[in-house]
């Protein structure tokens, strides 16, 4: 079950996006009665991660190499493996969403519409596709709602648009809701380290310091086996402006 008993908070700070921002300097003045200053910043669908739900990879499918090329940060390698899929099969939903990924990461934002839309054409319903289409296109917050809850409404179990579904909240500063999105992000990907970022600056937002430095803990720990989207060292110093806040916490 996700936290619950969640307050929205008094004075929310804004969102900016996306990660690939320089950070500001982190927070170190330890919480008193005052709420802790917050800088930790949720990453955006225009980094929207590979989220997989299938079975650990076999070696029989031709998107296994690329995946594995992708989740080490080999990534010039990956785009050629992906580029070759769709050479063979130019309609791969996958292999052009990942190929959309990797243009959106370089800052190549019109090809990577191009590409997530071609995805799209191939598969209606590709929620990695429509998730990072919708971050890029900056939508109409209501209507890329509507769009991602209907096609969650099919597929609950879809880790990316309940990303991509957290971030259009996070972006409104609907703490609460956001939180939510990402807590099920996170249960449909566990070893996600973005889904786990994001939560951990939800619950922050929310005032909640235990259970913001166990995500912040959980997301650095997952960083250390597969690449991840947000600052590691942003997030490392948040967990320590946390502790004072955290009973029995202790930073490394």
């Amino acid at each position: 079950m996700p936290p619950t008993n969640l307050a929205a908070p008094a004075d929310p700070e804004a969102v900016t996006t996306p990660s690939t921002q320089t950070p500001r300097n982190a927070p170190t003045t330890p919480p008193d009665r005052k709420r802790v200053p917050n800088n930790a910043t949720a990453i955006d669908a225009t980094d929207t991660p590979i989220f997989r739900r299938h079975a650990p990879d076999t070696g029989t499918n031709p998107l296994d190499r690329p995946h594995a090329l992708l989740q080490a940060g080999r990534l010039d390698e990956a785009e050629q493996a992906y580029r070759a899929i769709v050479h063979t099969d130019p309609h791969n939903p996958d292999a052009l969403t990942a190929l959309g990924l990797l243009a959106a990461r370089r800052g190549e934002m019109e090809r990577a519409a191009a590409l997530y839309g071609r995805a799209l054409v191939a598969d209606p319903r590709h929620g990695p596709a429509l998730a990072g289409l919708t971050g890029l296109q900056g939508e109409h917050a209501a209507t890329g709602e509507s769009r991602l809850k209907a096609l969650l409404t099919g597929d609950p179990g879809n880790a990316a648009l309940h990303f991509a579904l957290g971030n259009l909240l996070a972006g409104q500063q609907r703490w609460s809701e956001a939180q939510q999105a990402f807590f099920a992000a996170h249960s449909a990907a566990p070893d996600n380290p973005d889904a786990l970022y994001n939560l951990a600056v939800a619950l922050d937002r929310l005032h909640r310091p235990p259970l913001a430095a166990r995500y912040y803990r959980l997301a650095l720990d997952a960083a250390h086996e597969r690449p991840a989207g947000f600052d590691t060292r942003l997030a490392q110093a948040r967990l320590e402006a946390l502790a004072p806040a955290v009973p029995g916490a202790a930073t490394p």
